[in-house]
């Protein structure tokens, strides 16, 4: 199962995986950088933060919500690819986990808060995953 894990935003963090292994990660700043990465994935699944409200939204967000909005397209236009929604409290209970992971990567300052909680976000969903079989 090649799965692609998204922590949405203005730097869109991801991590391409497959069986247990990452083999890409990076951040996309632009709606257009997320949908080409949706096709060139080749992901079977893909796992997203899901937005919750209940605070003030501010521009940052509503882009998190467009983020969000061009990967369920994606995957209503693509019925053979699964869409989990993921909550931040998920992610959160993996993040030092993936601190640990990301350090050992070479990638810009900048990137790696959004890579971290896309590397927690694929923690997460094998966890999941795990409790399953």
């Amino acid at each position: 199962m090649r799965v692609l894990c998204i922590d949405p935003g203005g730097r869109t963090g991801y991590c391409i995986a497959e069986g247990t292994s990452i083999h890409e990660v990076g951040v996309a700043t632009s709606l257009k950088e997320v949908y080409e990465l949706l096709q060139d994935s080749e992901a079977d699944t893909i796992v997203i933060e899901q937005f919750n409200r209940g605070q003030q939204v501010t521009d940052d967000h509503i882009y998190t919500i467009k983020v969000i909005g061009v990967v369920a397209l994606f995957v209503a236009l693509h019925p053979n690819v699964e869409l989990v929604y993921q909550t931040p409290y998920e992610r959160k209970a993996f993040v030092e986990k993936a601190k640990q992971y990301v350090s050992k990567l070479e990638c810009k300052s900048v990137e790696r808060p959004h890579i971290t909680d896309a590397v927690a976000h694929w923690l997460a969903f094998q966890n999941k995953q795990r409790g399953r079989k």
